[in-house]
């Protein structure tokens, strides 16, 4: 009977001790995962005609502030704007144009906002284009088909390429002939592509692609100022980094990317 009882204790003290052995690495890992710091996340929405520019200047930002994970989304403002209004959890949002800003603003979603950038509209065709397109009028010509354009119904590019040709009165004349894309970017694509013989998008679109050349830029006063809002959005003020990022858009290290890119930095613009 010692014998049993006593093989009976044996056994109860080895699985308490097994017990005991098997809930260590548990935790362990629970220590090293309290121990991690997770990244703070800032979302930013940004109009597609300000990638390539912006994507440098959240590398930079992300270097300068290793705890923070910068998540980019491009496309055209009304794209983004009614993302925004629908819930979207962006808490930065530049827009290619005041109507987009002013948009979200209605909708009671701003915090901050700034006047960031300027641009310009200009006429593209394909690097090796053997047509000549000199002038505004000359989109008129037989050999020009299809002419890329942003939706003039929503996309700032488009809206803005609408006004110019309306000023000029070509806007019925080239009806026809227009193709409207989804945002300033597809507009540039189709004419790298050769799918429209030449395409109405900004200045700094034009820059950042060695498959088209400038034919001609329209001048200025075709339309309203093409002016980029920088909106803080309310989500974006309860969040520490984004207020970082905000304000880093608007530093002279951000302003230097933006004027190489072909941007135009409003007045306040590049202050540290």
């Amino acid at each position: 009977m010692r014998c049993v009882q006593a093989f009976r204790l044996t056994v109860a003290v080895a699985l308490l001790m097994a017990g005991c052995h098997s809930s260590t690495p548990a935790k362990s890992e629970k220590k090293v995962a309290d121990d991690e710091t997770p990244a703070q996340q800032v979302t930013i929405f940004a109009a597609a005609s300000t990638q390539n520019a912006v994507e440098a200047i959240v590398h930079e930002f992300e270097r300068l502030n290793p705890d923070v994970k910068v998540n980019a989304s491009f496309a055209s403002s009304s794209t983004l704007a009614e993302q925004i209004a629908s819930g979207a959890s962006a808490d930065v949002f530049l827009s290619a144009n005041v109507q987009w800003a002013d948009f979200i603003k209605q909708k009671m979603l701003v915090g901050e906002q700034h006047e960031l950038l300027g641009n310009q509209l200009v006429v593209v065709v394909p690097a090796d284009a053997t047509w000549d397109v000199h002038m505004p009028e000359d989109l008129t010509q037989d050999e020009i088909e299809h002419i890329a354009i942003g939706d003039p119904d929503s996309v700032p590019a488009g809206i803005y390429a609408k006004e110019a040709l309306e000023k000029l009165d070509l806007w019925e004349k080239l009806q026809d002939r227009l193709t409207p894309a989804g945002d300033v970017r597809h507009a540039l694509a189709l004419v790298e592509t050769g799918a429209a013989e030449v395409g109405i998008v900004y200045a700094t679109d034009a820059a950042v692609s060695e498959k088209v050349k400038v034919a001609f830029p329209f001048d200025r006063d075709l339309t309203a100022p093409i002016i980029y809002p920088l909106v803080l959005t309310k989500r974006g003020v309860q969040n520490s980094a984004a207020r970082e990022l905000y304000h880093f858009l608007q530093s002279s290290s951000a302003a230097t990317v933006f004027r190489q890119s072909g941007f135009r930095v409003q007045q306040k613009a590049g202050v540290q």
